[in-house]
């Protein structure tokens, strides 16, 4: 048998995930995805299998099936699944029973069909002769991405084969029976092996309740498409939504993008959540939730036969065992332990290696007071016998003990003669001491261990014991732990000196297994080994960060700089450009050089962690920078970006305004230098051992999801988990079941609603618990069918003969596409749900949620104001070195957010700051800062920073928080420096409504600004129709959600249309009324009568000009003004004139009355001669009438009089008589003229009682 060459780099070549595939703030492209589906694919059948995260050749182990019998010599149609037309070609191998390759099934040595990206199937001709326990391998390009050193990146799948003579039919035709040589499946199997399975073959199968309808992928995918009151794969399950009719107004709602709308409730009584995704599009959407504590170890669900668990971050029990922390894949340059696996612990050591000159800087921390000691050592054997110590204090005027020791037996361990620490350094502070000290991993001391690679040893935390400081002797320690393992700290980069002038180090390409890319390089300015300037920069692939170290013999009066270039000019190169001065200040600016003079200063800092130092005439600079910055003006360091270096030092400098006069010296590289992704080839291990522990995952990682498609009337929405990257899967591919307790869909006006139900609570590691927490959650839709998006381009752009022109169809669950198309957020979905609770109160001082000190989900902001002043509170569960912000903006997106910042050191002192974010990048500093730290605390891990600003400032940078609804948005995590901070570390998390500051607690907050005095204040009564909001009853009562909500997006669109209008202050929405919705609201107006009509009618003739306000469309006809007398106001009658038109009326009234009574005595006179002996009057007791309830008396007769001449009834003035007539005396206590008479059996008419007595 001819064993094939293969053209891959190497079948095993692995790496960390590149940064290409990891988006900040969003769920990354899930690009790749390719699985055989024929001979079918390995359990488990996942479609993102690469070359760089997981091991070759296969990507998943042997072990659990299925295994398909294949004949000898036969030829066969192998096929495969795509979600993602990659660039390049594939190829199909044959591999032993050992995994390695034997024979090239698509022959040659090359891959084939990269003309058409789209291509899933290959007709092949197994080899004669039988191979038993062997496997076809499918390897497929991506071919627009690349994977570093491991060379190409690849997919692959495999799938297990038995190539046997003897088969029999049940195993040729995948369990069923053969006649006349052909298999008969049984439903829902079907081609020619049986060898795929539909959830339909016809609409039958789909219960009699929906129909059987195909996703038109290559091959069939059919799926029952279910009537709504029924889900499930054959719509066999009824659902408890049995209605299209959907009253969103009784869900919390959130926009998730412009398309892309969440709504929710929690239905308590039932413990259950209802979800409705509202979504612009017509294909498939879907959603998902992860809890914040999951970590990269949640990966090893499900576990694979022959693999085991990674590394864990996670910290032993007190008093026994410690466990480091440590990152997976790349080697790391850092680590950490603790005494306890707490999050927090009373000790934790971490170290950080410079692998430029093999320094190791530990930093040792625990709760000690100032008069008790610390310490750190490394053992052989977890005794104290023989292990090499690091033991020191800081009291209480901080001064810093730290000394090298070594400890023969269970007594105090001496003080070593030759002390092999420095960079010393340390604080107390709140009841914890740290210390911090530098050492070589070989000091070439017989009393220090080595660190160097293969010298692993025990960490020994000791802590408590007093001290004596004046002669340095320490007492018997409190508490002692020693880690269970031994930790080893192994070279994290490599440092040969290049061989040319100002050449990178760089890594020779493997002929056989992959070399792992270096995470550090260098370069000097010349190639001897004493040079004048040299540069080396460490990667940290757990953040894409990128340290650089700048060194150059110069002066405390001179500068130095290092600079990327295209063309090793001067002209278009971004330079970093610094000083340390004689006094050790150290000054590191981000700048940019257009043309060959100074280099301007960037007016975005992107560089942060900056510190120097000047000794013995010669000065070194350190900065980091992220490799991608996103700033136009620092260019990209990411793959494929590779720069000359720019090394020039010399000139001097002014402190004051920060100029540099022109270089004394400048050495270009002779070739460009790139800082890629490094990382190891060939892991395939997730770090840690559980779902807690290891890296952080990326937003598809270990995802419980719901995902659902429409047409017309019908749906079908289903379970589904992501393990990773790959395509989501059903939950009974992982051997999960169906959780959703109702679900159904529909389309209508361009939209897809999915609906479903689920249990808070769980039951199967397939699903995750939704409890009231934040969670991390995402959300996806389909390309749009005819405009799909890839980035870069993908196959299916740069190929024109392909055979699957419309690769995404409707409802193919493939990728999702460009960013608008999926999202991540940090989510609580309990938020505006919890029960028993009160309407939203949007005067609520306090957002977020802090249960104590060790709440490591930690987060509350309150705040308290007053006329023009606000003061905040933040607490936040930090590390010693994070930051923490808050932002206020009128849309919940990072751009154009007002944002405060701070953090506390871990020598005590706290830093507030002002910026403004422009774009999803660090936020600048604000040139005007307005917010003043008041206060600040630690205690264990929770920090507490005290501060305020004015509610409005005159800084067009800062939001206004002075009758203004805003988003609060809320981040934390990333490290600090003096002037700048890192990207955070968590998602921002976002409140769901806007929040008033201030506000009245029931309609929407008077907005009437502070900075105009009430007497100069006039309201102008407005009003105008909504034509394109349909009338809601709960829009008239003004304490409701629904007014609330309308009237804040109302404001705001106010606002905006209104704020130029010379005199406007202000809009106060007033209430609403049927007609489809007419609003009635003031303008609020400042200055003397003139100024307040002009403004006034301007602001109307705008809104009537405008038509549209926001989403709203405004009937042009129906603004107007509403004028209203005003109760106080005063006749211009004088009392005289009152007085001569009051007598004159009631002479003249009193004439009418008597008339009138006159007429009706006679008329009685004349009715009484015809009454009969046995009538009864109305004014009696007989006949059961009793007519007093008929009677007025002068108050209520007096009362009805007034209401009616009121002009404030003038909008309904009858209905509140009970007349629609226009006769004026059907406002005396009657409904109608008609009952001022009633009849008697007889017929006979009576008189009304009230004008009897009258006249009577």
């Amino acid at each position: 048998m001819v064993r094939a060459a293969m053209a891959l780099d190497n079948s095993a070549c692995t790496i960390r995930v590149l940064s290409f595939l990891v988006l900040v703030n969003l769920v990354s492209e899930t690009k790749g995805h390719v699985s055989l589906t024929y001979p079918p694919a390995r359990k488990y059948a996942l479609d993102f299998l690469d070359n760089l995260r997981t091991t070759g050749p296969c990507g998943i182990p042997k072990g659990l099936g299925p295994t398909t019998s294949l004949v000898p010599g036969s030829r066969i149609n192998v096929t495969w699944s795509i979600a993602y037309p990659h660039r390049g070609g594939y190829q199909l191998n044959l591999l032993d029973a050992n995994e390695e390759p034997i024979y090239n099934l698509t022959l040659g040595d090359g891959f084939i069909g990269s003309s058409d990206p789209t291509r899933r199937y290959q007709e092949v001709t197994l080899p004669t002769e039988e191979c038993r326990n062997c496997s076809i391998q499918l390897v497929r390009q991506a071919g627009e991405w690349s994977a570093g050193s491991c060379g190409q990146y690849l997919f692959w799948s495999c799938a297990d084969v038995n190539i046997a003579s003897g088969a029999s039919a049940s195993e040729l035709c995948n369990g069923f029976p053969m006649e006349n040589g052909a298999c008969v499946c049984g439903k829902p199997y079907s081609g020619t092996r049986c060898q795929y399975k539909d959830d339909c073959q016809s609409d039958g199968d789909c219960s009699g309740r929906g129909i059987c309808s195909a996703s038109e992928g290559f091959y069939h995918q059919r799926h029952c498409f279910c009537d709504i009151g029924f889900f499930g794969k054959r719509c066999e399950r009824e659902s408890s939504i049995k209605s299209l009719s959907l009253d969103l107004m009784k869900y919390t709602h959130t926009d998730l993008s412009p398309r892309f709308q969440l709504l929710h409730r929690i239905l308590h009584r039932e413990q259950e959540i209802e979800v409705v995704l509202k979504v612009k599009t017509e294909t498939w959407v879907g959603v998902g939730w992860r809890p914040p504590s999951f970590r990269s170890g949640c990966q090893h669900f499900p576990q694979l036969p022959g693999t085991s668990l990674g590394s864990t971050d996670s910290t032993s029990e007190p008093e026994v065992t410690s466990e480091p922390e440590t990152t997976a894949e790349p080697v790391s340059c850092t680590g950490s332990a603790k005494s306890c696996t707490d999050a927090s612990c009373p000790y934790e050591v971490s170290w950080i290696q410079d692998p430029t000159n093999d320094d190791v800087t530990f930093t040792v921390s625990a709760q000690v007071q100032s008069t008790e000691w610390l310490a750190l050592g490394f053992s052989s054997d977890q005794s104290m016998p023989n292990t090499d110590v690091y033991l020191g204090w800081v009291d209480a005027s901080q001064n810093v003990v730290i000394k090298d020791r070594f400890a023969t037996q269970k007594s105090e361990p001496t003080i070593d003669a030759v002390q092999n620490i420095y960079n010393t350094s340390g604080s107390f502070v709140n009841g914890s001491t740290t210390l911090k000290f530098t050492r070589k991993r070989n000091t070439g001391d017989q009393s220090d261990f080595p660190l160097t690679d293969g010298n692993c040893w025990y960490f020994m935390m000791a802590w408590g014991g007093t001290y004596n400081a004046n002669d340095g002797s320490a007492s018997y320690h409190k508490q002692r732990v020693a880690s269970s393992d031994k930790i080893c700290i192994s070279t994290c980069g490599s440092t040969a000196e290049p061989e040319t002038t100002a050449e990178p180090e760089t890594t020779a390409e493997p002929e056989t297994t992959p070399e792992p890319v270096s995470c550090t390089g260098s370069a000097k300015s010349c190639n001897d080994a004493s040079c004048p300037y040299e540069v080396s920069w460490i990667q940290d692939p757990t953040n894409d960060d990128v340290t650089f170290t700048v060194s150059a013999q110069v002066q405390s009066t001179e500068w130095l700089a290092l600079g990327f270039s295209s063309d090793q000019s001067m002209p278009n190169t971004d330079v970093y450009l610094g000083w340390v001065d004689a006094s050790q200040n150290v000054v590191i600016k981000d700048r940019f050089a257009t043309q060959k003079r100074e280099p301007t200063i960037d007016a975005v800092q992107n560089i942060y962690n900056t510190s120097g130092s000047f000794v013995n005439g010669s000065t070194t600079l350190k900065f980091t920078r992220k490799r991608n910055t996103g700033d136009q003006s620092d260019f990209p360091l990411t793959d494929g970006n590779c720069w000359y270096f720019m090394m020039a030092w010399g000139g001097t400098y002014n402190a004051n305004d920060g100029s540099a006069s022109y270089h004394k010296q400048r050495v270009a590289s002779s070739d460009k230098i790139c800082i890629s992704t490094c990382g190891t080839c060939g892991r395939g291990v997730f770090a840690g051992t559980s779902d807690t522990t290891g890296n952080t995952p990326h937003p598809m990682d270990c995802t419980d999801m719901v995902i659902g498609a429409a047409r017309g009337m019908r749906s079908w929405v289903g379970d589904y988990y992501t393990r990773g990257r790959s395509t989501p899967q059903r939950d009974g591919f992982y051997g999960g079941s169906e959780s959703l307790t109702a679900a159904g869909g529909f389309e209508k006006d361009g939209y897809t609603y999915i609906l479903f139900r689920r249990k808070l609570k769980v039951a199967e590691r397939t699903d995750h618990e939704i409890s009231d927490n934040y969670m991390n959650l995402i959300w996806a839709q389909g390309q749009d069918a005819g405009s799909y998006v890839h980035t870069p381009a993908a196959g299916i752009e740069v190929e024109a003969n392909i055979s699957d022109k419309n690769f995404y169809k409707p409802d193919d669950l493939k990728y999702h596409g460009p960013r608008e198309h999926r999202g991540t957020r940090t989510f609580n979905f309990f938020d505006g749900n919890r029960e028993n609770t009160a309407p939203p109160n949007l005067c609520n001082n306090k957002w977020g949620r802090c249960l104590d000190n060790s709440d490591v989900n930690c987060f509350l902001v309150t705040w308290i104001y007053d006329t023009n002043q606000i003061t905040f509170t933040i607490k936040a569960y930090l590390e010693r070195d994070q930051w923490v912000g808050i932002g206020f903006n009128e849309n919940p997106t990072m751009p154009g957010t007002d944002v405060i910042v701070g953090w506390r050191t871990e020598n005590g002192e706290a830093v507030i700051q002002d910026r403004k974010a422009t774009a999803y990048a660090q936020p600048p500093l604000d040139s005007q800062q307005d917010a003043t730290l008041i206060s600040s605390s630690r205690v264990d891990s929770v920090t507490t920073l005290n501060f305020s600003r004015p509610l409005i400032t005159n800084d067009k940078d800062d939001i206004s928080l002075s009758y203004n609804c805003v988003h609060f948005i809320y981040a934390k995590g990333g490290k600090y420096s003096s002037n700048s901070i890192s990207y955070h570390d968590n998602t921002p998390i976002i409140s769901t409504k806007k929040i008033c500051i201030p506000c009245t607690g029931v309609e929407e907050p008077s907005t009437t600004s502070t900075e105009v005095p009430a007497s100069q204040r006039t309201n102008v009564r407005s009003e105008f129709k909504i034509t394109n909001t349909p009338w809601d009853s709960k829009l008239g009562d003004a304490t409701s959600q629904e007014f609330r909500t309308l009237a804040d997006k109302l404001h705001t669109a106010l606002l905006s249309l209104l704020t130029s209008i010379p005199g406007f202050v202000d809009v106060k929405i007033l209430r609403f009324r049927r007609g489809s919705v007419i609003v009635e609201f003031d303008v609020i107006m400042a200055g003397d009568e003139g100024a307040v009509a002009q403004g006034s009618t301007a602001a109307l003739e705008k809104l009537r000009t405008e038509g549209q306000l926001a989403e709203f469309t405004v009937d042009k006809d129906s603004v107007k003004l509403v004028p209203a007398k005003a109760p106080d106001e005063k006749s211009t009658l004088t009392v005289t004139l009152i007085i001569i038109i009051a007598i004159s009326a009631a002479g003249v009234l009193l004439i009418l009355v008597l008339g009138i009574c006159n007429c009706i005595r006679n008329r009685q006179q004349t009715e009484k001669q015809n009454t009969p002996d046995d009538y009864v009057p109305m004014n009696t007791t007989a006949g059961n009438r009793n007519t007093d309830s008929m009677k007025l008396s002068y108050e209520e007769w007096s009362k009805q009089q007034q209401e009616y001449n009121n002009p404030t009834f003038d909008n309904a003035p009858y209905t509140s008589l009970g007349s629609q007539s226009s006769n004026p005396y059907t406002g005396l206590g009657s409904q109608s003229s008609d009952n001022l008479v009633s009849k008697d059996d007889s017929g006979t008419k009576e008189q009304g009682t009230f004008i009897r007595h009258f006249c009577e």
